[in-house]
């Protein structure tokens, strides 16, 4: 067993060994990361790919009231085939700090532009939201405005309509009606434990 294995036989015996965190530790990065179902070759798909995948991290950002300053985006190709390579990233600041998805996608969307190589199969796309702050400690820029209120709300207004109708309820055009590059999901577990639709039936 390993030392985790052995935490958890002495825990269940009722020996504690892990302290509890009554207080959740401020998140240092959000990143979303995914491999897709098949290569992809053309920009306007890895679009789609960092689109959706920021739209899913702003969302983090937003539940946790934190703010980023900083956004990565990387590509690559595929490391175990016989396939040229290439890894690219671009990174930038963002002044102010947002969690507002049409800001921090239109700055995604620019650093994909300079990490994209023409003649490369990619089979898989991240962002990285760094440098996160509490919403209501966003240091100001003297250059650039804040998330205006009428932005603020629609954030709200978008993750309420997620919430009550399931995720991509509403969703930017940039992540596609049907993507393809989409990871395959054939082989998934089931989620008896914490998906109602998944639950068993037993008939008796």
């Amino acid at each position: 067993m390993t030392v985790v294995g052995h935490r958890l036989l002495h825990e269940l015996r009722g020996v504690s060994c892990l302290s509890l965190e009554e207080i959740e530790s401020q998140r240092k990065s959000i990143c979303c990361s995914r491999s897709f179902g098949r290569g992809v070759t053309e920009l306007a798909e890895l679009s789609e790919a960092v689109c959706s995948y920021l739209c899913r991290a702003a969302e983090k950002l937003r539940r946790r009231k934190l703010a980023a300053s900083y956004l990565s985006v990387f590509i690559r190709t595929n490391q175990f085939n016989a396939d040229p390579k290439y890894s690219g990233g671009r990174g930038a600041t963002i002044s102010p700090a947002s969690n507002n998805t049409l800001t921090l996608n239109r700055l995604a969307q620019q650093l994909l532009v300079h990490c994209y190589k023409k003649g490369f199969c990619y089979w898989k796309a991240g962002v990285l939201l760094e440098g996160l702050v509490p919403v209501d400690c966003v240091q100001g820029d003297l250059f650039q405005a804040a998330d205006s209120p009428r932005q603020k709300a629609l954030m709200r207004a978008w993750d309420r309509v997620n919430q009550r109708f399931g995720r991509d309820t509403m969703q930017l055009a940039g992540q596609g009606l049907q993507p393809r590059w989409k990871m395959r999901r054939e082989m998934l577990s089931p989620r008896f434990t914490t998906c109602w639709e998944e639950l068993p039936c037993v008939k008796a």
